[in-house]
C-alpha cells in the first residue's frame, strides 16, 4: 500500500488506533501507578480518537485523488473491510486475554502497605482488594502452610478479588468474618469452604458500575460471570436477584437469617 504524504500507511494507523489503543486501555487503567488515572485514560482516549480523524481524513483525500486518477476506487473499500476485520478479530482475542489474566503489576514509587498478615496458619486480609494484595496472597500461600482466610476489606478490584477467589477455592480453605467484607471482598469469602461469620460481623452486597466510565466494561456480563460463580457456591436465586438489585452506590447487609437461608454461610453460629 502507498505511502500518502503526511499521512501513515492505512494498515498502520487502523492497528495503532484500534489495537494499540484497546491495549493501553486494558493494560494501563489497571496496571500504571498513576495518581490521576482517570485524566491520564480520557488523555489517551482523545489522542486515539485525533489521530483516527487525522488518518481518516488523509486517507479519504488520497481516496479521491486515485479515483480522480483512473484507480479502482473499490480497491479501497476492500482494504478498508479487511483492515476493519483483522483489527475487530485481534480486539476480541485482546478481551477474551485481558479476562483470563491479570494485568502486569508495575512497582510504584511509594509501595502500597501490607494488607495481608499471617497469624499462626491463619491469613488476614485487612484493606483494599487490589493486585498488590493478590500478589501478597499469592506469595504467602505458596510460602507456607494455610488453614484459614479471614477477611475485613470495604472491596477493591473485581479481576483482583476473582483471582483471590481462585487462590481460596484451588487451596480449600475456610472463609471467615468478624468485621466487615463488602462489595468485591465478598466474592473472596464465597470462593470458602466453610464460610463462616463473627457475631459482629457483616457481608456488604451491591450491583456493580463501571466506576471508571470508561466504555469498554459490559456491566451486565460482568454481573452474570459472578452470579454463574454464586450460583455454584450454593446461593439461593431470589438472593441472586436481590443483590444485583441493588444500585452501585448503595449496599445491602443481610440479616445473619438471610445469610444461612440463601446458603452464604455454611453455618448459623460463629
Amino acid at each position: 500500500m502507498r505511502h500518502f504524504r503526511g499521512h501513515l500507511p492505512l494498515w498502520v494507523s487502523a492497528l495503532i488506533v484500534l489495537v494499540g489503543g484497546r491495549l493501553l486501555a486494558h493494560w494501563g487503567w489497571s496496571a500504571l501507578p498513576l495518581p490521576l488515572p482517570g485524566r491520564w485514560f480520557a488523555a489517551i482516549l482523545l489522542a486515539d480518537v485525533a489521530f483516527l480523524i487525522w488518518q481518516s481524513v488523509g486517507t479519504m483525500r488520497a481516496a479521491r485523488r486515485s479515483a480522480r486518477r483512473g484507480n479502482v476506487a473499490g480497491a479501497w473499500g476492500v482494504t478498508v473491510l479487511v483492515i476493519i476485520a483483522i483489527t475487530l478479530a485481534l480486539n476480541l482475542w485482546i478481551d477474551r486475554s485481558a479476562a483470563q489474566a491479570p494485568p502486569p503489576v508495575i512497582a510504584a514509587p511509594n509501595s502500597p502497605a501490607q494488607v495481608i498478615f499471617r497469624t499462626d496458619t491463619t491469613l488476614r486480609l485487612n484493606g483494599e482488594i487490589d493486585w498488590q494484595s493478590y500478589r501478597q496472597l499469592e506469595a504467602m500461600m505458596a510460602d507456607t502452610e494455610v488453614s484459614a482466610l479471614h477477611l475485613n476489606s470495604a472491596g477493591g478490584l473485581i479481576p483482583a478479588a476473582r483471582g483471590m477467589a481462585k487462590l481460596v477455592a484451588d487451596a480449600g480453605l475456610p472463609t471467615h468474618v468478624a468485621e466487615t467484607c463488602a462489595s468485591a471482598c465478598t466474592l473472596i469469602f464465597l470462593a470458602g469452604r466453610p464460610r463462616t461469620l463473627g457475631k459482629s460481623g457483616r457481608l456488604g452486597f451491591h450491583g456493580y458500575a463501571d466506576q471508571n466510565l470508561s466504555g469498554l466494561i459490559d456491566i451486565q456480563a460482568e454481573q452474570a460471570r459472578d452470579r454463574s460463580a454464586m450460583a455454584a457456591a450454593g446461593l439461593d436465586a431470589r438472593f441472586l436477584d436481590r443483590i444485583f438489585d441493588v444500585p452501585p452506590t448503595q449496599m445491602w447487609f443481610p440479616t445473619r437469617a438471610d445469610l444461612v437461608a440463601a446458603g452464604v454461610l455454611t453455618s448459623a453460629d460463629e
